[in-house]
C-alpha cells in the first residue's frame, strides 16, 4: 500500500471519528432535552394534582361545614386556635408569611378531612372572626374555609379558600298556625290560637272548615267558644272568600318557602343540603331537634312525643298514628291525589305550624294545631336551631 493511500485512509478515519462524536453529542443534548421536557410536564402535572386536591378540600370542607354548622360555630372545645401575628402556619400564614392576624381564630386540619393518595394530600381548615372570649368558638356569621393541598416530597402546594355566610335557617316565624294557597280542613279538627294571636288560616285563595272542624282561643288550657266553625270564616281566617277574616284582595302570603327562610324555590336543593335527610320519619324520636328533611310520604312513630323540630316532607303526605309534633312542618310539591291537594292523615297533635307551598287537604279523624311559640323561637334562635351555610359569591380565591 502507497504512502498516499495510507494517508487517505487515516483521513476517513478521523472524520469518520468525527461524525460519529458529533452523533453522539447530538444525541446526548436531544435526550437533555427530552429528559428537560418530561420533567417539566411531569411538575406540570403534579401542580394540577395539587391543586385539584386543594379544591376537592374545599369541597368536603362545605359539605362538612353544612352537616356539623351547630358544633362548628357553636361549641367551644373542638379545637379553636387564635391566630397570631408571628404565626405563619396554615391557615393563619401560608408557610411563609402571617396572612391573618389576632383578629382570626383557626381551626386546623379536620383530621377526619384529611385525604392522601399517591403523595399527594388534601388538608381542610376554617378561620372566623374571633370573638372576645380567646377560648370561645367563633359564633355564626363569616366562616372561611381553606384547601390545603399539597404534594408530599416535591414541596407543591396549593391553597384556596371560599367565604361562606352561616345564619338561622329560619328567616321569619310563620305568621299563622296553618298557610297554604288554599286550604280544605275536615275531620274533627282542632285550630288553637294562643291568646296574643290573631290568624289561624293565613290563604292566597279559600279556606274552607268542613266536617267538626273549628278553631278558638286558648283560655287556661282550655279551648274557648270557636271563632270560626264548618262553612263559616270569622276573624282568624285570612282568604279571598269575602268572609269576615279579609276582604278579597287582601295581600296573600305567596311564597311561603321564601316567607319562611328567605329564600325562593331556586333555592331549594340548597335548603335540602342544609337538612339531615331522612330516609324514613320512623327515624325521628325525643332526641330528634333539628331541621330534617324526606322525600315521600312521612309516617311519624306511633304515639311519639318529637320535638321542638322543622320537618319538611317534600312530594309526600305527613301520616300521624297519635304522635304529637312541636315545631314546623313544610309541605312542598304536593301529589295530585286529587290534582295539587295533599293529605294529612291519622291523628296529629302539632304544636308550632303547617305550611304548605300547594293547595292543602287535611284529612283527619282527629288533629289539632296549637300555638306553641317556644317551640318555634329554638327553632330560630335556641339551642335546637339549624342554619345555612351559604357560599358568598364571587369570594373563592387563591391564598
Amino acid at each position: 500500500m502507497s504512502t498516499t493511500e495510507g494517508q487517505t485512509g487515516a483521513i476517513a478515519l478521523a472524520t469518520a471519528l468525527m461524525l460519529l462524536v458529533m452523533l453522539t453529542l447530538i444525541a446526548l443534548s436531544a435526550a437533555q432535552i427530552g429528559i428537560g421536557d418530561l420533567r417539566s410536564v411531569a411538575a406540570e402535572v403534579h401542580a394540577q394534582q395539587v391543586q385539584a386536591a386543594a379544591e376537592t378540600a374545599l369541597a368536603r370542607g362545605l359539605a362538612y361545614a353544612r352537616r356539623n354548622v351547630t358544633t362548628l360555630t357553636l361549641s367551644d372545645d373542638i379545637g379553636w386556635q387564635r391566630c397570631d401575628a408571628g404565626d405563619i402556619a396554615v391557615p393563619c400564614g401560608d408557610g411563609v408569611v402571617n396572612r391573618y392576624g389576632a383578629h382570626w381564630t383557626a381551626l386546623r386540619d379536620v383530621a377526619s378531612l384529611r385525604l392522601q393518595a399517591d403523595g399527594i394530600e388534601s388538608r381542610v381548615h376554617y378561620l372566623a372572626l374571633a370573638t372576645d372570649d380567646l377560648n370561645a368558638a367563633p359564633q355564626y356569621g363569616l366562616l372561611q374555609i381553606v384547601g390545603d393541598g399539597r404534594g408530599g416530597d416535591t414541596g407543591a402546594a396549593a391553597l384556596i379558600r371560599q367565604d361562606v355566610r352561616v345564619t338561622p335557617l329560619l328567616y321569619r316565624a310563620p305568621e299563622a298556625l296553618l298557610t297554604a294557597p288554599s286550604a280544605r280542613l275536615g275531620g274533627q279538627g282542632q285550630l288553637r290560637l294562643a291568646s296574643s294571636q290573631s290568624i289561624s288560616v293565613w290563604s292566597s285563595g279559600d279556606a274552607q272548615l268542613a266536617d267538626a272542624t273549628h278553631s278558638c282561643i286558648m283560655q287556661a288550657g282550655v279551648c274557648g267558644a270557636p271563632l270560626s266553625t264548618a262553612g263559616i270564616d270569622a276573624v282568624d281566617i285570612v282568604d279571598v272568600d269575602g268572609g269576615l277574616g279579609a276582604p278579597d284582595g287582601v295581600v296573600a302570603p305567596g311564597d311561603v318557602v321564601e316567607r319562611l327562610f328567605g329564600v325562593g324555590a331556586a333555592y331549594r336543593a340548597s335548603l335540602r343540603d342544609a337538612m339531615q335527610r331522612l330516609d324514613s320519619c320512623l327515624q325521628l324520636d325525643s332526641q330528634s331537634h333539628a331541621a330534617y328533611w324526606i322525600d315521600g310520604d312521612c309516617e311519624l312513630p306511633a304515639g311519639a312525643l318529637l320535638g321542638p323540630l322543622l320537618l319538611v316532607v317534600a312530594d309526600g303526605r305527613l301520616i300521624s298514628h297519635v304522635a304529637t309534633l312541636r315545631g314546623i312542618v313544610l309541605m312542598l310539591s304536593p301529589p295530585s291525589d286529587p290534582p295539587g291537594a295533599l293529605r294529612l292523615d291519622g291523628r296529629l297533635r302539632l304544636e308550632g305550624a303547617l305550611l304548605s307551598d300547594g293547595p292543602l287537604r287535611v284529612v283527619a279523624g282527629d288533629y289539632q294545631l296549637q300555638a306553641d311559640a317556644a317551640a318555634i323561637d329554638a327553632l330560630r334562635t335556641g339551642a335546637t336551631a339549624s342554619y345555612w351555610v351559604l357560599p358568598i359569591p364571587g369570594s373563592w380565591r387563591d391564598y
